[in-house]
């Protein structure tokens, strides 16, 4: 597993998130970003999916720890 900071938030993620972690570093602004890990700290986890429609899963780990996981 591979660890990134994303808008202020430290995401793990695996090798087949990287896309993922892309989308929400430099297709999504701080403020579209923050929207799915608001989504993820209230409910455990966001679902989304980036501009090439691959779905990925957000989910809130405590603190500002998160991990990314591509959803098949």
């Amino acid at each position: 597993m591979a660890t990134t900071s994303v808008h202020g938030h430290i995401v793990e993620y695996e090798e087949n998130a990287e896309e993922g972690i892309h989308y929400l570093i430099y297709s999504l602004n701080g403020e579209e970003a923050k929207v799915f890990f608001d989504q993820a700290l209230s409910h455990g986890s966001a679902l989304f999916e980036d501009s090439m429609d691959r779905k990925y899963k957000l989910t809130h780990k405590g603190g500002i720890n998160y991990e990314l996981v591509r959803q098949s």
